[in-house]
């Protein structure tokens, strides 16, 4: 492997407490900004793919389990108790005791920590709950079960000026669930809880018509240490420690075009009994692997937010995860948060960062599953008999818990055609694999002509077809004519496409896709660079422009926000960053608006989409009559942070704005169970899984490009005192990766 050191060059902070640029070389970070502590807070914890596992809720002493049913459908309580001469306090997660009077909370990617303490007597109690997260190992990582261990322990001082007092009588801590989904657990041998848990399993996010269907799985606390009473684990004569393996064994619960599909699980645990097989036989495999696994994630000397946003984003996309088989075929899904979708493409695309620095292959399994979900152009294109021969890729492939065909109100068919595009050849060249291409180089020809057709000016630039995902930015930035965001993207498409069906032989017109490109870029160059950023639209006309949620044309002349600043130049270049390929788009101008546009966009939890912000003279043209007047200062947190990293691989220096995304999550998730809130000023988009972006800071702060298809890794740090882990190259199994330290390659 080519590992290659670029010297640093100059740079640019973003000071999130000025709102204004300023220059630098260098800039130096205490190792002691890490030891920051946490708020009590709501997190989440699950198995990759397994619907085992659950959102807490301490400042509501609750969690909500999730299975089949949506995230905050069933309440339970998880009891973690003290009792100290016969007064009982808790771990407020679900006990009817008082919590202990102070609280601490830590999180990692790969485990959750709640501490109590008992002043007066100066007793420490400890919950910690780890999820078998282990990268690129599918077996271990969806057993579905979750490690639980209540550790008690004692101050060696008093708590600030409390005097510490003896106890009378030795205390006792427990361990107990209950919930009205869930049966009276009832031990069935000894060191072994059962239950089954009741759950609904619907179809559709249809409020209006609640889903009638149920779901029942069987769960066990095999008890490793501590012994049972009255349903519940308390520690044993002696001991100081309860732990605990909770096992869940599902029957196949989503459905797939009408066929309920088995677990992937289920392939390496046929049955309940060999599940708790596994678990007799590796109490502690658990635990071992989140040390190793934790160990590679913290190796790095980067702000603490970065590594709780880690964190907090890995859990709330375990949670929306699914992982199945269909005959010899493995399925992987994520659901979207709060909407339910599958496998959105757009979420999915902003995602990547994560699957091409940590986990490729799981994404691999997505783009070998989209193509089953296209429809034929001409189904969007009506008025346009060329279309017949090309495809849209859609939105989503179902909802809830079950995969049948899209549920989005409606299409994106420049946007999801180009993602699709993307991704297929960024993980190509991060991996070297193509058989996915092979397999689908047909759709993707396909996909590409469509993109071909979306251009009725003969510019390039696609003017039809081009509502996107951005569904409460303002209507220039959600469906103008001529967006800067997709011009951009279906120029990286069609010249990464090309490449793609190169490789694979397919009989295409490259001529016609790289002239568009060209096309594209001359446009680009020509009406889009407003001196310092690029405007929102090429075109600002609204003439024929039709509002893709009312089906009305959009009145005005011009959609107001045409000429704004936004995050989105660079949406559709992130990808092709971590692989070293380039775009024609002027990268003098790329730095100069990724500059600007960050700053003129900054509000106090992130960038919100554009600068714009509807003057009241512009309230009548849009929602009923002004009655509904739109929030046009609304941000996306993950679009933040593929903006983050197409900066961070340009030496322009962003770490300061983070801190600003993980304010937000502590300010929600202290009043709500949330998980990863994906959106700020508006929008409701929660327990949303697109957060774990963030996986990709490490490489473009190292600038690590790598192409295996050409043999070439490089890496160009934005600073010489950066130190981060080089996730794709980690030995999870031993727990050790090469690390860029100081702008040096240090090998495991």
């Amino acid at each position: 492997m080519n590992k290659c050191i670029e010297p640093d060059v100059r740079r640019i902070i973003i000071d999130c407490n000025s709102h204004s640029p300023r220059l630098s070389r260098t800039r130096t970070r205490s190792n002691k900004r890490r030891n920051r502590t946490m708020q009590i807070m709501s997190d989440v914890i699950a198995v990759l793919g397994s619907r085992h596992g659950f959102i807490l809720e301490p400042n509501q002493n609750r969690i909500y389990l999730s299975r089949s049913n949506c995230h905050h459908d069933v309440p339970a309580q998880l009891i973690a108790e003290i009792e100290i001469d016969g007064e009982r306090f808790a771990i407020p997660l679900g006990s009817d005791a008082p919590a202990l009077p102070f609280l601490d909370q830590d999180t990692t990617p790969t485990r959750v920590k709640l501490t109590g303490i008992h002043p007066v007597t100066g007793y420490k109690l400890e919950l910690q709950i780890i999820t078998p997260f282990k990268p690129r190992d599918p077996q271990f990582s969806t057993t579905p079960v979750l490690d639980l261990q209540l550790k008690l322990s004692r101050l060696q001082s008093n708590f600030r000026w409390q005097p510490q007092k003896d106890p009378q009588t030795k205390p006792v801590i427990r361990l107990g669930i209950k919930a009205d989904a869930i049966s009276a657990a009832g031990t069935v041998e000894p060191g072994l809880l059962a239950w089954q848990t009741t759950t609904p399993r619907p179809d559709s996010r249809d409020r209006n018509q609640p889903s009638t269907k149920t779901h029942t799985q069987n769960d066990f606390w095999l008890v490793h240490r501590g012994q049972i009473e009255d349903g519940m684990v308390v520690a044993g004569d002696g001991e100081d420690t309860i732990h605990v393996s909770w096992a869940c064994w599902a029957d196949p619960m989503l459905s797939y075009h009408g066929e309920l599909l088995p677990f992937r699980y289920h392939s390496a645990y046929p049955s309940a009994e060999t599940l708790l097989d596994w678990c007799r036989n590796n109490p502690m495999a658990i635990q071992e692997n989140a040390r190793r696994v934790d160990a590679i994630f913290s190796k790095h000397n980067q702000s603490p937010s970065i590594s709780y946003m880690q964190a907090l984003t890995l859990h709330t996309w375990l949670v929306n995860t699914w992982w199945v088989n269909h005959d010899e075929r493995e399925i992987f899904t994520v659901w979207e948060g709060s909407c339910y979708y599958h496998s959105t493409i757009d979420v999915e695309y902003t995602q990547a960062p994560f699957y091409l620095a940590v986990w490729p292959e799981l994404l691999e399994y997505e783009l070998d599953y989209w193509p089953e979900f296209v429809v034929s152009g001409d189904s969007i294109l009506t008025d346009c008999p060329q279309a017949a021969d090309t495809v849209v890729f859609m939105h989503d492939s179902g909802q809830c818990c079950a995969i049948d065909h899209t549920r989005y109100d409606h299409p994106m068919p420049v946007e999801e055609n180009t993602n699709y595009v993307l991704l297929a050849y960024a993980l190509w060249r991060r991996t070297g694999k193509d058989s996915f291409l092979k397999n689908n180089a047909e759709v993707i020809r396909k996909a590409l002509d469509f993109l071909l057709l979306a251009d009725t000016t003969g510019n390039g630039v696609p003017d039809r077809a081009i509502a996107n995902t951005i569904d409460d930015a303002s209507p220039a930035v959600q469906f103008g004519r001529e967006q800067i965001y997709l011009a951009v993207k279906t120029m990286a498409a069609l010249q990464t496409g090309s490449d793609i069906l190169r490789h694979t032989g397919t009989d295409a017109p490259f001529h016609k896709y790289l002239d568009t490109a060209r096309k594209i870029a001359a446009t680009i160059q020509e009406k889009g660079w407003a001196g310092d950023h690029f405007v929102t639209l090429l075109d600002p006309s609204s003439h024929n422009v039709v509002d893709p949620w009312t089906g009305q044309p959009f009145p005005g002349e011009k959609l107001p926000g045409w000429d704004a600043a936004h995050i989105y130049t660079v949406n559709g270049i992130a990808l092709l960053d971590m692989v070293g390929t380039g775009v024609a788009v002027d990268e003098d101008k790329i730095g100069i608006d990724l500059k600007q546009a960050t700053w003129r966009c900054l509000d106090k939890y992130g960038c919100r989409h554009s600068e714009y912000d509807e003057p009241e003279s512009q309230s009548e043209l849009i929602g009923e009559g002004g009655k509904s007047k739109p929030n046009y200062r609304i941000g996306w947190i993950s679009m933040n942070m593929l903006r983050d990293i197409a900066a961070f691989y340009r030496k322009i220096d962003l770490r300061t704005i983070p801190e600003r995304y993980w304010n937000y999550q502590v300010l929600v998730n202290t009043q709500g169970p949330f998980g990863f809130f994906e959106t700020f000023n508006g929008n409701n988009l929660m327990v949303y899984p697109r957060g774990v972006a963030i996986f990709g800071y490490f490489d473009a702060l190292a600038g690590l490009q790598h192409d295996a298809v050409a043999g070439r890794t490089l890496v160009s740090p934005i600073d010489d005192q950066t130190s981060v882990p080089l996730l794709l190259f980690a030995d999870w199994d031993k727990g050790t990766v090469p690390i860029l330290r100081n702008g040096h390659w240090v090998d495991a």
